[in-house]
């Protein structure tokens, strides 16, 4: 009981850090799940579905018949055109009054 009672600074100050870094390790370790690293296998993965994806795309063929077809002659075009609009300022950053 002695060594305890001459020593007290000095183990309330382990405790203290020990304590200060288990608080430290479980609030501010970096967690692995966390941390994006780039993997070479999904990376190539990636690119060769993109690449399998764009030959498809490459692939699709329209045939020119359709434009002929009577069904596609009665499509009826109802665009309408865009009215003209008043343009902005030429600066919209600059102050109010500097046009």
């Amino acid at each position: 009981m002695d060594f305890f009672h001459k020593n007290q600074t000095v183990i309330l100050v382990i405790v203290l850090l020990g304590g200060a870094f288990y608080v430290y390790s479980a609030f501010f370790k970096v967690d692995s799940a966390m941390v994006v690293t780039p993997d070479d296998l999904t990376a190539q993965a990636v690119g060769a579905e993109v690449i399998d994806l764009q030959n498809r795309i490459s692939s699709v063929r329209l045939k020119q018949s359709i434009f002929d077809s009577t069904l596609f002659n009665r499509l009826m075009d109802f665009s309408q055109p865009i009215p003209e609009q008043p343009t902005g300022r030429t600066n919209p950053y600059s102050p109010i009054g500097f046009d």
